[in-house]
């Protein structure tokens, strides 16, 4: 039930209709008996998230592209994490402060297991792409070259390399032709864009990242810590696209 004590969360982006945050965030709520709601903002390019998150009344908010820049400078206070990796996913409440948090490098890092060998290239320039070189040096990478969009369409690849693709959805189509020329197969290919990867069959690790970074961000907005088994039924029951069958 839904009342005027119910706490509001939501997600800052642009596109968000893809998201399948509302679904895992809502899907913990309940199972937690947490009195909140998750929701999906679709937030223009270049808002100024300042006013937005000082104002809404929403308690916590996680930030997907293009935002996550604008959202380092909203925070009052940031963790190392964000620093660091110059990009906030999670907005949450410490007293009267907007703390900002970037769990996209943990999520990375826990999905991933164990680096890959080799040379590795990031394709994107973007908050995503810089907290994933963040995880991956932080795990002991050291050939991680991160190019940009305009970049990849004329790079060599290395037949060895691993290509993570941290790139725009907008980029899909021609990194799905790319790939293909290349004949790129899902085993050297890791996909933030779970929705729809450029690779076929790549988009279960970024759809582990995406519940991984998930569960730390809840635990900011609830001091709640998710068990394992918690975790893996969220990832086992979120479809891309479609409702849980859960």
């Amino acid at each position: 039930m839904i009342s005027g004590h119910t706490r509001v969360f939501a997600l800052l982006g642009h596109p968000v209709g893809h998201s399948l945050s509302p679904e895992l965030h809502n899907r913990w709520f309940a199972a937690r008996a947490v009195d909140a709601v998750y929701v999906a903002l679709d937030v223009p390019p270049g808002t100024d998230l300042r006013p937005l998150i000082t104002s809404s009344g929403v308690a916590g908010f996680n930030v997907t592209a293009p935002h996550k820049g604008a959202a380092l400078a909203a925070a009052d206070e940031l963790t190392a994490a964000a620093r660091e990796i110059g990009a906030v996913n999670t907005l949450f409440r410490r007293g009267d402060a907007w703390v900002g948090d970037n769990t996209d490098a943990l999520g990375f890092r826990s999905a991933l297991g164990a680096p890959p060998r080799g040379p590795i290239v990031i394709l994107g320039a973007g908050g995503a792409a810089r907290a994933v070189r963040h995880a991956l040096q932080g795990m002991g990478s050291t050939q991680v070259r991160m190019i940009s969009r305009v970049e990849f369409p004329s790079l060599h690849l290395d037949d060895e390399a691993w290509v993570i693709n941290c790139a725009a959805a907008t980029a899909t189509p021609d990194l799905r032709a790319w790939a293909k020329r290349r004949g790129i197969g899902p085993s050297r290919w890791f996909d933030l864009n779970y929705w729809d990867p450029a690779v076929p069959g790549s988009g279960d690790a970024g759809r582990r990242m995406l519940v991984l970074q998930a569960a730390a961000a809840f635990h900011h907005f609830t001091g709640i810590t998710l068990t394992p088994r918690e975790v893996e039924e969220a990832l086992a029951c979120t479809v891309p696209r479609h409702p849980s069958a859960c």
